[in-house]
């Protein structure tokens, strides 16, 4: 497996070339978000950070790898239910 926790744009697109470089196929991509209960921050891309590391992120990561994808292959993306716990529900 290969971890990918940043929240920069620029790391997934390094990642994402520095993989091509050894990998042609993938059969499956697993998108796990990771982070909450941050203060407000912005990342140096301009969006909130926990919005870009958690889902931003995962598309960004997903769409550049799409071209490697086997067909078929899965592609499984993952959260959490902590949504649920906000009192604006």
């Amino acid at each position: 497996g290969l971890a990918v926790a940043s929240a920069g744009f620029a790391r997934v697109r390094n990642v994402v070339k520095d993989l091509s470089r050894h990998v042609d196929k993938i059969d499956s991509l697993i998108n796990n978000a990771g982070i909450m209960w941050l203060p407000e921050e912005k990342t140096v891309d301009g969006n909130e950070k926990q919005i870009q590391v958690n889902y931003l992120g995962h598309f960004l990561l997903t769409n550049l790898l799409l071209e490697r994808m086997n067909k078929p292959s899965r592609i499984i993306n993952l959260s959490s239910l902590a949504h649920g716990w906000s009192k604006l529900n």
